[in-house]
């Protein structure tokens, strides 16, 4: 793409956003990577069928390494995507609302945080084509099933923003547009995407109403999970929207109380971000903070004045004593402030991953993992979920449990 060092004529350096590692691969001017994309964009017109796929591509991709663009380098080429369809191509609607979806994918995908700038320009977005799909309804023609998704995507996007108000009422709002997006996705025959909006659906319903549906149900859990291996079967388990998938789904299982099943999947996936992407990159940046996010521990103590409190478990010391801390102290530091309890002084919190010892009554139970669920109607038992599926569930007493701070790898792993 660009074969100079240095400065471009506008002055500016080389960059580089992709997923392309090593010294030389990927860096480019921003002036170039437009220029290329431009005439790639114009050489796909009429060529393709669909084109459109085609026509978008150079600016969503780096051509060397065949991975999305991000950061400011992802927003730039949006402006300019935005800029060069609605003066190469005013006419061509379809070719508009690409330019403006693009833009739309990028504010959702970089901005974790909704804030007040971000609503409002999803917003105006969102305005600005729908007002072309208008436009292309008035002409008569039925609507390609590209801009139905499109207006899926759409109300996906203004569902995020409504949510991320926290209101009820903006909850309302959200399962609306989720509820907009789930039936146009079934219409085009978009099963697993009308599947993962109902989701979001059930979702920001549980946010606004008393006795909502439970965002943990096996349900629930079950649409996550074959959404995500739906696109590992169709997009590949590398593919970038397979392992942003991957990752919500660790988060809702972690969620749930699974926590082992959380910690395969979180890391296998931050393997995978960085093998493909580079440990720079914002997927990879995700999946270790949700890895991290996953593997930390907490237990409960009982304070004789002041009740239960909510305290981390750092690791076990080679006394058997446990070693926690209080949650914000950092850990590592050295003013980091941490004490020893006895096994008989400490609750783990349900959703711990555990490993059975010393179960005299049930010795096939000792060295099986599994999370604990629920307490027991005696208090000093804990409902424990294994991970081998050929054993049920059962009741197991707190001194019969272990804190697991690291998940052992599967014998056929």
């Amino acid at each position: 793409i660009c074969l100079r060092e240095g400065h471009d004529e506008a002055g500016q350096l080389l960059v580089r956003d992709c997923s392309c590692r090593g010294e030389t691969a990927g860096w480019v001017h921003l002036s170039c990577l437009i220029e290329y994309a431009e005439r790639r964009s114009k050489y796909w017109v009429g060529k393709a069928d669909p084109e459109i796929f085609r026509f978008r591509e150079p600016w969503r991709k780096c051509p060397n390494c065949c991975q999305s663009f991000q950061n400011q380098l992802a927003v730039d080429l949006a402006d300019r995507f935005i800029s060069f369809v609605t003066k190469e191509f005013p006419g061509d609607l379809t070719k508009v609302i690409e330019g403006y979806c693009r833009k739309l994918e990028v504010i959702l995908l970089l901005n974790t945080t909704v804030t007040p700038e971000i609503r409002k320009e999803v917003r105006d977005l969102a305005e600005k084509m729908f007002d072309i799909t208008e436009v292309m309804k008035a002409q008569d023609s039925p609507l390609p099933s590209r801009i139905h998704n499109i207006g899926a995507f759409i109300h996906n996007g203004l569902g995020c923003v409504a949510l991320a108000d926290g209101t009820k009422e903006d909850a309302r709002i959200a399962e609306e547009h989720y509820k907009q997006s789930r039936d146009t996705f079934k219409k085009i025959g978009y099963v697993e995407e009308a599947a993962a909006a109902e989701n979001n659906m059930i979702f920001a319903q549980n946010q606004h109403k008393e006795g909502g549906p439970d965002v943990q149900s096996a349900d629930y859990l079950e649409n996550r999970q074959e959404l995500y291996k739906h696109r590992v079967t169709k997009f590949g388990e590398n593919a970038s929207s397979t392992l942003g998938t991957g990752l919500n789904l660790a988060t809702d299982l972690w969620r749930a109380s699974r926590a082992v099943e959380a910690q395969r999947l979180a890391t296998k996936l931050v393997f995978r971000c960085n093998r493909i992407h580079g440990p720079d990159h914002r997927l990879s940046a995700a999946a270790k903070s949700t890895l991290a996010k996953i593997k930390l521990r907490f237990v409960s103590i009982k304070y004789v004045h002041s009740g239960w409190a909510q305290l981390r478990a750092l690791r076990y010391e080679e006394s058997g004593e446990l070693r926690i801390c209080p949650i914000k102290t950092p850990r590592g530091l050295e003013y980091e402030k941490s004490c020893l309890v006895g096994p008989t002084c400490y609750r783990p919190i349900f959703g711990t991953p555990i490993i059975c010892h010393g179960m005299e009554d049930s010795p096939r139970l000792n060295g099986k993992i599994g999370d604990l669920r629920k307490q027991g109607k005696n208090k000093n038992t804990f409902e424990v979920h294994f991970e081998d599926k050929d054993i049920e569930p059962c009741l197991v007493r707190s001194r019969n449990v272990r804190i697991l701070f690291e998940i052992p790898d599967k014998e056929d792993e």
